[in-house]
């Protein structure tokens, strides 16, 4: 049987055995001697050449001349996107990151897994948390990367549709009030929406606020309480000079005759007649007297 002395065990997450200075030393009669080690640092990992003279308990002699078989490499870092010691000492993705990092015995790296950047949480949000989140059109609040599930912290929730406008909220759209002209449209970042609802005026031939407020016909015109709707002109009815069919006859009599004119009447057309006027001979007839 062949002794090794100086050798450390090997455990997940590390490469092989580090090898020590030269020593000497006794046991059970048996004399191991172990030269010593040259480091040199290749692709990050800490490797030692090291000449073993192990002498069995035969009395033979065996020389053994190896590089990474026995020497070793130091521990592992955390990898990429992931923060810890050191991967025997257990590494944690990064905040907005998702996976894990196992140890294990088995090279090139002695761990598996990896730690990938996890998606904003849509569709509220665009972007990959550790990059930062930012809340899509219409929606407000913010979106924090954390470490674990679910990756962040925070939400971004839909705003509401601006005054004189309806609607679920500025996402699902939104439309203005009867009697307002305008658009609204949805963008990112406060006050989250362009444009806006204006009231209409009231049109020629009533007097008011406005439509929404309420328009009366002027003095002279009839018709209906102007109703306000959302698309243009944003009213229905109008007001109207009334028409009047009705006929007054007013006979000679010798006196004075009166007409009572109509509350909503503005205009009164009167048409006399008299008798016809007189004429003599050589001369011009007389008018028709009307």
């Amino acid at each position: 049987s062949v002794l090794v002395v100086g050798s450390v065990a090997i455990g997940v997450g590390w490469a092989r055995p580090v090898a020590t200075a030269a020593e000497t030393r006794r046991a059970t009669g048996v004399e191991a001697t172990r030269g010593t080690g040259v480091s040199s640092e290749r692709s990050g990992a800490l490797f030692a050449e090291a000449s073993i003279l192990a002498v069995s308990s035969t009395g033979s002699r065996a020389v053994s001349n190896t590089a990474a078989s026995i020497a070793a490499s130091i521990i592992f870092p955390c990898p990429a996107n992931s923060t810890g010691t050191n991967v025997p000492s257990s590494c944690t993705c990064n905040a907005g990151y998702s996976g894990t990092i196992v140890p294990t015995t088995t090279g090139p790296n002695y761990y598996t897994g990896i730690c990938t950047a996890a998606p904003c949480p849509g569709p509220n949000a665009t972007g990959v948390l550790p990059t930062g989140c930012t809340c899509a059109a219409g929606y407000s609040g913010s979106v924090t990367a954390t470490i674990g599930a679910p990756f962040y912290q925070g939400s971004c929730t839909p705003v509401s549709c601006p005054p004189n406008s309806a609607g679920t909220n500025l996402p699902s759209s939104c439309a203005c009030n009867a009697g307002y002209s305008g658009t609204i449209t949805a963008v990112v970042g406060a006050p989250y929406s362009t444009g806006s609802c204006v009231a209409v005026g009231c049109p020629y031939g009533t007097v008011g606020a406005s439509v929404p407020a309420g328009c009366t016909c002027n003095n002279g015109t009839v018709g209906p309480t102007l109703t306000p709707t959302t698309t243009a002109p944003y009213y229905s009815s109008s007001c109207r000079v009334p028409k009047y069919d009705v006929v007054n006859t007013f006979s000679c009599n010798g006196y004075d005759q009166t007409y009572t004119v109509p509350a909503d009447c503005w205009s009164v057309l009167f048409q006399p007649w008299g008798a016809g006027g007189g004429g003599q001979a050589g001369e011009n007839s007389g008018g028709r007297g009307d």
